[in-house]
Parts: structure tokens; C-alpha cells; sequence
């Protein structure tokens, strides 16, 4: 169209201009005619004559350039209906005016989509501002553009293609620009492919250990892998373009004996093993690269270290003859390691049949097992277990490997705590008490880890115990002692006070008769008058030791000071008589109403505790801290005397008869308290007790016979 429009406007001026010039000579000669003779005359129309058949020839000519032209829109016509590449029309305003059928089936829109609407709106958002103002340099300046671009169907799909524009004077003179769209979509792809098959190649070539060079004719390098580079210390855009020999052999020419060389000559592949200057042996193959039709395209050379080999293969010849020396000895070694072997497989056969015999006994004491004991795994299913103490699990639920938490808890999920979680977090072996929330039963539950090789645990181990009687004897047995001791310290006061008023009391009174007994005799011999002196000296320390007695039977002060005061007294006089420095301090005991009971025995373990100091530490100073830290009582006893084995002193305890850390013990035991102590040999003793505030330690003092 653009060419037929162009030839009919070019045709019609040629013809305005020819028929201009005819008429202005037809003038001037009309002028001069009737000067003219008859030979000039007949010159003259033998002139026009010839004129006029030029001019037919060229009417001739006119019609066949105009029947050539015809034929020629024809075919733009044609191009424009049927060729493959989009044709497009688009006006200043950017406006698509026409588009070809392949232009439709490309932009994905039908006819009357397509007319109207902006042209960039077809192509993808980053190429729309180059395509606007691609456009507007062909108005401007009417030149061939090129850009390569991606249309977006309204499927979503995109078209790669590659965009020519000129511009394009239709009929009436109005420009506007012609758009030749030639999709590449293909093309694009399968240069895409190509390219990441180069990248995987090279990835792949790069990841060998073996050196890969590509050469070309005249054995300059195209490409080497990474190996190849590392191997002379070279980035790879600085070997590409060298000889290789230069590269690895620092020469001149090729090597003699060169693989590639020899493959490209032969057209078959070579290989040579070759030792370098530097010592390394190499194996080296070439062979030649040929593309589908038999063109050859290059040459290729992988190379590989094979010192390491060449060295063994050497270390191999020179054992082969100590070998062949040792053949009928080491025959013997293998006869005799055969019977060992048979022994072997015997033993083993044996140990098999200990295993099963083993297991047997495993399966049948874990069913003797009456406390009930469970293996656990990580995924918290039910490995083994003897299901003691939980009759109200069903024979069905047992069967294979149920989750513990839905067959003993009945739940969906696991527990919160959860025991066996703890224990495959620290690997430590925990021990609780609890009540069953089932059956109600109170049990003991200790969680024990399961170690492989590695030291990571991989399952627990869950032993149950019912406690239930258990606990309620050790109440009984709790209320018991509580009864005895108050017993003995109703006992402790009696003779207390037998002591003090009857004992001590008679003993003054005998002091006293015997301070006076010589009165009014002045002829006593002074030996025995000597005599009766000592008697009273022994009576007075007698008194003495009596009060001391009653005073330890008995706490002063308790009753009217209070605990702390009557410990800081107690300690004071301890102090005083042992010769042993005492420090003791109490904090935080406002907050909490202690009974009788409580203090006497509070105060009982610090008596202990000071008077095992005196008898065992050969101390010089000593500390007792008493603290309240709810919900906790904590007793604190320190010395700084010669220790001992803790451990040694507790298995000596029996054959010594040694009652001051076990009486110390029972009375923690009776709180309800734990005692921990912590001693060295040089350096010391610590007692620390931990005594729990309960309300039963509000003791009932209204019922004390003595109170």
C-alpha cells in the first residue's frame, strides 16, 4: 500500500509536469510557423512525427509500468493479509488504525480489540515508555527503528518479538508509522535453553577434578575449566587466545608427543601418560569435536594427576616380590585364621543362643517386674511395657505401639509437664511424686535415659511404683516419732527439773554441811580439814555440772524468749565455755508463727551440730545462720575445723555408733526437711537444712503438759 500510494503520486506529477512543457513548446513554435518555409515545414512534421510516436512508446511503457505497479499492490496486499509477521498501523496519537491477521493472532485480540486502542498497551509495562517514545523519533525524524519487546496477551501469555518501524504516507499525505512485528518467542527460548545448557555444562566441567581444555586448530585455548586454571594460578579470560603449550609447558612450539595434536592429525583419540619437569606424572587424552554434519569444530584435552597412582603402582611393583616371599607364609596365617574363624562363627553361634536365651530372661523378669515399667521413644509410643498397676487398660489398646499420653492419660496430646519430655531434653534421670489422676493412686515415678553409642537418648525408661500404703505408713510412722520426741523432751524436762530442784538442791545442802561440819571444832587435824575443802571443791563442780546438765535437757528460755533469743543465748554460753568462737544470725523469721515443737527441734539440730563441732572438728570458730525465705526455714552450721570424707564418714557410720549426724538427720526427717552436707579434709564443714513452712508446723502447744 505504502508503495502503490507513493507510485500513483509520483505518476501524476511527472504527467502535470510533461504536459506543462508540451503545451509551452507547442507555443513557441505556433509562433514561428508562418516564418517557416516548406522544407523547413516538412522537417517539422517529420520532427513531430517522431515525437508522437515516442510518446506512444511511452504511453506504452506508461501502461505497463502502471500495470506492474497495479500487480505490485496486489501483492502488498497479499504480504500484508498473509504473511506471518504482524502488520501494524498506529497514528500520531499512538492509536492503532490497521493490523494484519498475524498481527491479531500475535497481540491475541480480535479486529475491533485491537483498532483504537494505544499500541503501548500491548507491550509489556517496562517497554512502554521506550516504544512511546521510539515512535515519536520516527515522526520526528523518519527513521528505521528496531527494539526487541514482549507483548502481553490477555491470557496472561507473553510473546517475545522483535519490532521494526518506519514511517509510513498513506494516500492522502497523512504519516503515520508502520509497525512489523516477527515473533521470536521460539528463538528466545532456545537461546535460553542453549544458554543454561552452556551454564550446567561449564558448572559440570568446573566441578571436575580433572583438567579440561577446548582448543582450537592452531591449539589456542577457547575455553578451560576451573581445575585447568588452578592448576598454572590463572583466571580464565587470561589463558583464552594462548597456546597451551606456552600456558602449561612454557615453550615455543606444541610437544612432540602431544595427544591433541596426534588425535586431530589421525582423527582418532589419543592419550599418553607423561611425567612433567616438576616430577608429577599425568595422564593426557585429546580427541577431536566434530558438529552433526562432520564439520570439525575443535579439540579437547583432559588431563588428570595420576602421581598418587603412578607412585602406588611403583610401591606395588617393589612389594610384588616381598609379596611373592610371603605368599606360602601368609597361606599358613589364612589356614590358621580359618580355624580361628570356625572358632569364631562357634562362639558366635554360642553367643546367638546366649542372646535369645537372654532375652527370654529380659521378657520374662520384665514381666515378673510388680511396679509397673514402660520404654518410651521419641515419638512418645509405648515400646515395651510389663502394664503392672494399670488394670484399666484394655487388651485392645495394648496392642502395637499406642502413643503413651492416649493410653495411660487418655488424652490426644501430650502431657504438660511431661516427665519423659524432660528427660530426652537433659539426659538426667528425674524422680517424682505424684498421684495418678486415673485411679487416683499416689506413685513414685522415676524417668530413666535410654544412651546409645553416640550419647544421645533415644528412648526412657518409665518405672511406676504405688506408693499409696507406702505414704500413709510413713505417716503413721511420721505421727509416731513426732509422739516419741515429744516424749522424750516431756522426759528431757522431767528430769530437767529433778535435776534442778530436787539434785542440785540436795547438793547445796551437802555443800553447805560441809563448809560448816568443823565449825566449833578447832582441834581438826588440818588433813582432814584439808579433806572436807576438796569434798566441798567437788560438790560445787558436781552443782555445776548438774545445772549444765538441766540447762541442756531443757532450753532456757525458750518458752518466754523465743527461739532466736534462746539460740543467741545458747550460742553465746557455748561460745563462752568451748573456747570456740559463735556467730550466729537471724533474718526474715517475722513473717513466720513457728509452734514449740518446731523450735524445739530447730533448736536441737543447732545444739547437735555445735556440740559435734566441739567433740570432732578441733574448730576455731564456728557459724550458725538461721533464715526465713518463704516458703523455706534454711539452718546454716559452718566451722572451719580439719573436715572429712562425707561419703566414708556415712559408711562408718554404723560400725562407730556414731549418732550426732543421723540424730541430726531423724530430726530433719520429722520437719520434713533435707539436710545436705558438704565437707573436705583442711577445709572445713557445712551443714545446710531446708525445712518447709507448712501449717502443721503451727504445733499444738495447749495440750504440752508443761505449757
Amino acid at each position: 500500500m505504502a508503495c502503490e500510494n507513493g507510485s500513483d503520486f509520483e505518476k501524476a506529477t511527472a504527467f502535470q509536469s510533461l504536459r506543462q512543457r508540451a503545451e509551452e513548446k507547442v507555443a513557441g513554435d505556433l509562433k514561428t510557423t508562418k516564418e517557416m518555409s516548406a522544407s523547413e515545414m516538412a522537417t517539422l512534421l517529420h520532427e513531430l512525427r517522431i515525437h508522437q510516436v515516442e510518446l506512444e512508446i511511452q504511453n506504452e511503457e506508461l501502461q505497463k509500468s502502471q500495470a506492474e505497479t497495479e500487480m505490485s499492490s496486489r501483492a502488498y496486499q497479499e504480504l500484508w493479509v498473509l504473511s506471518s509477521a504482524g502488520y501494524l498501523l498506529v497514528d500520531f496519537q499512538g492509536r492503532v488504525t490497521a493490523v494484519n491477521r498475524a498481527g491479531r493472532q500475535l497481540c491475541g485480540k480480535h479486529e475491533n480489540a485491537l483498532l483504537k486502542e494505544r499500541f503501548s498497551t500491548l507491550v509489556a509495562p517496562e517497554h512502554q515508555v521506550p516504544v512511546h517514545l521510539m515512535l515519536e523519533r520516527i515522526v520526528e525524524t523518519d527513521v528505521v527503528e528496531k527494539q526487541e519487546i514482549r507483548i502481553v496477551r490477555p491470557d496472561g501469555s507473553i510473546r517475545i518479538c522483535l519490532l521494526e518501524a518506519n514511517l509510513f504516507r498513506g494516500k492522502s499525505g497523512q504519516k503515520q508509522v508502520q509497525v512489523v512485528l516477527t515473533d521470536i518467542t521460539k528463538e528466545k527460548r532456545a537461546e535460553y535453553d542453549l544458554k543454561k545448557s552452556e551454564q550446567e555444562k561449564s558448572a559440570i566441567l568446573d566441578s571436575l577434578v580433572e583438567h579440561v581444555v577446548y582448543h582450537d586448530k592452531e591449539m589456542k585455548i577457547l575455553w578451560a575449566n576451573k581445575a585447568a586454571c588452578k592448576s598454572v594460578n590463572m583466571k580464565r579470560e587470561n589463558i583464552l587466545g594462548r597456546y597451551c603449550y606456552d600456558v602449561w609447558g612454557e615453550r615455543q612450539n606444541p610437544c612432540e608427543d602431544c595427544p591433541v595434536i596426534k588425535s586431530h592429525d589421525c582423527q582418532q583419540p589419543q592419550q599418553i601418560e607423561k611425567m612433567t619437569p616438576d616430577g608429577r606424572w599425568w595422564f593426557i587424552k585429546g580427541y577431536q569435536l566434530k558438529n552433526n554434519d562432520g564439520q570439525f569444530l575443535g579439540t579437547t584435552e583432559i588431563a588428570l594427576d595420576i602421581t598418587d597412582r603412578k607412585r602406588a603402582e611403583e610401591a606395588l611393583r617393589h612389594a610384588k616380590d616381598d609379596l611373592e616371599l610371603r605368599v606360602e607364609q601368609r597361606t599358613a596365617e589364612l589356614v590358621k585364621l580359618n580355624e580361628t574363624l570356625k572358632q569364631e562363627i562357634k562362639e558366635r553361634k554360642n553367643v546367638m543362643k546366649e542372646l535369645r536365651e537372654a532375652k527370654n530372661l529380659l521378657s520374662n523378669t520384665f514381666d515378673a517386674i510388680q511396679d509397673s515399667v514402660v520404654v518410651i521413644d521419641k515419638e512418645f509410643r509405648v515400646r515395651m511395657s510389663n502394664w503392672k498397676e494399670h488394670d484399666y487398660i484394655s487388651e485392645k489398646d495394648r496392642q502395637g505401639q499406642p502413643f503413651c499420653y492416649e493410653v495411660f492419660m487418655h488424652r490426644n496430646n501430650p502431657c504438660n509437664p511431661c516427665h519423659a519430655m524432660d528427660v530426652f531434653a537433659s539426659g538426667e534421670i528425674k524422680q517424682i511424686e505424684e498421684k495418678n489422676p486415673i485411679d487416683g493412686k499416689l506413685r513414685e515415678v522415676r524417668v530413666f535415659p535410654m544412651i546409645d553409642d553416640k550419647g544421645e537418648v533415644v528412648a526412657v525408661i518409665e518405672h511406676f511404683r504405688d506408693i499409696t500404703e507406702i505414704k500413709v505408713s510413713e505417716e503413721h510412722i511420721h505421727t509416731l516419732s513426732q509422739q516419741l520426741i515429744e516424749a522424750h523432751e516431756n522426759e528431757r524436762q522431767m528430769i530437767s527439773r529433778e535435776l534442778h530442784d530436787r539434785v542440785a538442791q540436795d547438793l547445796s545442802t551437802l555443800k553447805i554441811i560441809s563448809e560448816t561440819f568443823f565449825d566449833n571444832q578447832p582441834n581438826v587435824f588440818p588433813k582432814n580439814r584439808q579433806k572436807m575443802t576438796e569434798f566441798s571443791s567437788l560438790l560445787d563442780r558436781t552443782i555445776l555440772s548438774v545445772r549444765d546438765l538441766s540447762y541442756a535437757l531443757q532450753p532456757p528460755g525458750l518458752d518466754d524468749m523465743g527461739l532466736v533469743a534462746g539460740l543467741s543465748m545458747y550460742c553465746d554460753e557455748f561460745a563462752e565455755t568451748n573456747a570456740l568462737n559463735v556467730d550466729f544470725q537471724a533474718h526474715g523469721l517475722d513473717k513466720f508463727t513457728l509452734g514449740f515443737d518446731t523450735q524445739l527441734n530447730i533448736y536441737r539440730l543447732v545444739q547437735e551440730g555445735l556440740n559435734n563441732i566441739r567433740k570432732h572438728a578441733h574448730a576455731g570458730s564456728a557459724i550458725v545462720r538461721l533464715v526465713g525465705s518463704f516458703p523455706k526455714l534454711i539452718l546454716r552450721i559452718e566451722d572451719d575445723g580439719k573436715g572429712f570424707d562425707v561419703e566414708e564418714r556415712a559408711r562408718k557410720a554404723d560400725s562407730e555408733k556414731r549418732m550426732g549426724l543421723r540424730s541430726m538427720g531423724e530430726r530433719v526427717k520429722l520437719l520434713r526437711g533435707r539436710m545436705k552436707i558438704q565437707s573436705r579434709l583442711g577445709k572445713g564443714t557445712k551443714i545446710k537444712i531446708k525445712i518447709p513452712y507448712q501449717e502443721r508446723m503451727h504445733d499444738k502447744t495447749k495440750d504440752h503438759p508443761d505449757r
